[in-house]
Formats: structure tokens, C-alpha cells, sequence
């Protein structure tokens, strides 16, 4: 039974998937042990600007995914692959001058490093993530899994140049990661290269048509961490930064799974509801409803009962940071359970309860960000985290009242338990 199980392409995606992200989180593990509080506040800090270089694509990844996933022959599919990489070319001169732009003003030489690793990584960072969702939408779940595994295992050698700097070797690690994805990806021929330059209006129209409203929403989420990490640094400091670095290498083991789970169920629901399948689309709701809200359970289980005694063995000079996930834990669950029934948004092109949530959360934390800062009143890191899960709650409570209304008006996306179950007798 096990055995047929992991032989499921989808499931093995899900393993392997997992599997490689805990080979960061041994990355993750050596850079905590090497490296003390300010330096690890530089690692912060150059993630931070990778994830805010690799949102600044206005829809480019997510509307071309989307349209990769409907695409109707190999021609289709080509046109959109060489309007992305068009698109990037733009994208990334911009992202590099500006990032120079930056660096010209900065004095101090770790911001400076962080300024030129943040750009190159989120450019890298943008490609990975075309690359990813490509294979996805294709259902090429093998060689995805193939190249990620190799990639992630390549880039782990760059700790051995710890002995020499243990900073840019950490450094080079995180960046590696992506770089490396992108290169075996090309080189091995699994993906496609551009043909030629397409700036094709009605096809960029259709791209963005797609994919801004729901680069917004991405956008906005991304602000939420953004606009925590930028506060702590101003207010608190690089090395109170450094002490969100467990929260924040959870919150990305947290988020594997069910991005998996997204990657697994999204194509094949907006296929279903393309022929208007309505069975395939009530299953494939429950499916990814029911895995997210039990991997929910399992995780928090984790933390209340593993995390300690895992941490005092493993990283003992942190366990005093575990408060901070304990905080963060309750509304990212929220969210995370939300998040699963806010499918169809993505389906139907619908995004706006995406953006009214995610604006709320945001509104959440810079109107209470302000008024400490106003008041004079300097937050701990504590309630900083507060904050944080408390905007993850609200967006959640936006995302289910949306799932509410479109279900009414989409009944197909109700959750089915029909030939889910094994019969009676069977």
C-alpha cells in the first residue's frame, strides 16, 4: 500500500518537495550555528529583498502561468514562453538599476552586499519560478522533482567556503539555490529557452489581464512581511532582525506543503471546470481542503510538541526565539486553511476577495506600525509577531466569506466527498 503510494506522481512531488527543503533547512541550521545575531539580520535581509525584487513582475509569472495552464498546443505555448522572457528582460534591467541606484547611496558595506545578492537572487529568484510553474502546468512533476532535487544538492556545497567567510558562504548558499535550478533546467533541455522576442500587445493584454489583479494580492502579502521586517530593522534593529530568522525560515518549511498542494490540485481543477466537469471539480475541492486542514493539524502538533525538545538539542542558543512561531502560529494556520478554499479565485480569474483581504491585513499592520510610531511607543518584537499573526487572521476571515459568495454562484466548487470515499462493503 505504502509502496504504491509513493510510486503517485503527485505524492512524490509532495515528498521529494519536502525532502529538498529540509536539505535547506540544513542549510538553515549551519547558518545559525556559524553565524551570530547581526549576521544572520544580513541572511534577513537579503531574503527580504529577493522576495521583494521577485514580486516586482506586475502579473508577468502569475497571468502567464495561468495561460500556460489553458494553453491549446505547443504554439500557444511557445508565444507565452517567449512574451515572459521578453517581458524579464525588461523587468531585470530596471530591478539592476535601480539596485545600483541603491547601492550608490549606501555607506555601509554588509547593506551594500545585501543591496547587489538581493537583486541578482530575485532575478534568479523570477526565473526559478517561471521555470516551476511551467513543469506544474504542464504535469511534468518528474522532471520538476529531478532538477530541484539536483540543484538543491549542488548548492549546499557552497557551506564548505565556511572556514574561509562564513557569511558570503552562507550568502552564496541562499542565492545558489535558485541560480543553480535555472542552470540545470536549461542545460539538462527539460525547458524550453526563448525563441525570439515577443511584445505582442493583445497576448501581453491577455498575460496581465490574468495575472495583475493577482500579482496585487501577492504584492500586498508580501507587504505585510516586508513592512515587519523594515519596522524591526528601523525600530529594533539588525540584530532584533536576526531574531525573526527562525520565525521566518518556519514560515518557509510551513508554506512547502501546501504550495505543493496548489501546484498539484490548480491545473487539473481549471481543466475540470473547462469541460465543466462539475464532479471532478467538487473532488478535487475536497481533496485539497481536507490535505490542507490535516497537514494544519500535523504541523501544529509539531510545534506545541516537537519544537522544543528538538530545538534544545539542535540549536539550543534559539530556543528562546520559539516564542515568536508560538505567536506567529495561530493566524498563519488561519490563513493557510483559508488560503486552500480560495481555489476557485484563481480558477474563475476572480481576485478581488484576494486583494480586499490583503489590503485589510496590510491596512492592519501599518495602521497600528504608525500609530506606535506616532505615539512615540517602541513595540517589542512580541507584539510585533502579534501583529503579524493577527493580519494573517484577517485575511483569512476576507478569504472565507469570498470562498461564501462565489460558491453560491458557483456552486461546482463546493467541497464533494462523492467517489472520495470507499463504499459500504467494498
Amino acid at each position: 500500500m505504502l509502496l504504491r503510494l509513493a510510486r503517485h506522481p503527485q505524492i512524490l512531488f509532495i515528498v521529494l518537495n519536502v525532502a529538498v527543503n529540509l536539505l535547506f533547512l540544513v542549510r538553515s541550521y549551519v547558518t545559525m550555528q556559524v553565524l551570530d545575531y547581526e549576521a544572520l539580520g544580513v541572511v534577513t535581509l537579503v531574503q527580504s529583498l529577493i522576495l521583494l525584487v521577485g514580486i516586482m513582475q506586475f502579473g508577468l509569472v502569475n497571468g502567464g502561468y495561468r495561460l500556460m495552464c489553458s494553453a491549446d498546443g505547443a504554439d500557444e505555448t511557445r508565444r507565452i514562453n517567449d512574451a515572459f522572457y521578453s517581458g524579464l528582460s525588461v523587468l531585470a534591467g530596471i530591478a539592476i538599476l535601480a539596485g545600483i541606484g541603491a547601492i550608490l547611496f549606501l555607506d555601509d558595506y554588509l547593506y551594500k552586499l545585501a543591496g547587489a545578492l538581493g537583486v541578482a537572487g530575485g532575478i534568479a529568484a523570477l526565473v526559478r519560478s517561471w521555470i516551476m510553474n511551467t513543469l506544474l502546468a504542464e504535469g511534468r512533476l518528474a522532471d520538476y522533482n529531478r532538477i530541484n532535487t539536483v540543484s538543491a544538492v549542488l548548492s549546499l556545497g557552497f557551506l564548505a567556503f565556511i572556514p574561509f567567510d562564513a557569511l558570503i558562504a552562507c550568502l552564496a548558499a541562499l542565492l545558489m539555490q535558485h541560480v543553480l535550478f535555472v542552470l540545470h533546467a536549461f542545460l539538462s533541455g527539460k525547458v524550453a529557452p526563448p525563441k525570439s522576442f515577443n511584445f505582442d500587445r493583445a497576448l501581453f493584454a491577455r498575460i496581465f489581464k490574468a495575472g495583475f489583479v493577482l500579482f496585487l494580492t501577492g504584492l500586498f502579502l508580501q507587504l505585510n512581511v516586508q513592512i515587519e521586517r523594515w519596522y524591526v530593522l528601523a525600530a529594533l534593529g539588525l540584530e532584533a532582525l536576526g531574531h525573526l530568522y527562525l520565525v521566518v525560515l518556519f514560515i518557509t518549511l510551513f508554506n512547502l506543503v501546501p504550495t505543493s498542494l496548489q501546484g498539484i490540485f490548480l491545473p487539473p481543477l481549471i481543466k475540470a471546470h473547462d469541460r465543466d466537469d462539475a464532479a471532478q471539480v467538487g473532488r478535487g475541492m475536497a481533496k485539497m481542503v481536507l490535505a490542507t486542514i490535516g497537514y494544519c493539524a500535523i504541523s501544529a502538533l509539531a510545534v506545541i510538541v516537537l519544537a522544543g525538545p528538538i530545538l534544545s538539542i539542535l540549536l539550543p542558543r534559539y530556543l528562546g526565539d520559539l516564542t515568536y512561531v508560538e505567536i506567529m502560529l495561530p493566524g498563519l494556520l488561519l490563513f493557510t486553511a483559508a488560503s486552500a478554499l480560495a481555489l476557485p479565485f484563481n480558477v474563475l480569474i476572480e481576485y478581488r476577495y484576494y486583494i480586499v483581504g490583503y489590503v485589510a491585513g496590510t491596512i492592519l499592520l501599518v495602521a497600528i506600525f504608525a500609530a506606535a510610531l506616532f505615539a512615540g511607543y517602541r513595540l517589542s518584537l512580541e507584539q510585533v509577531v502579534a501583529i503579524r499573526s493577527a493580519s494573517y487572521a484577517a485575511m483569512a476571515a476576507v478569504l472565507v466569506f469570498g470562498f461564501w459568495r462565489v460558491v453560491r454562484r458557483f456552486p461546482t466548487f463546493r467541497p464533494s466527498l462523492k467517489g472520495l470515499l470507499p463504499r459500504a462493503g467494498s
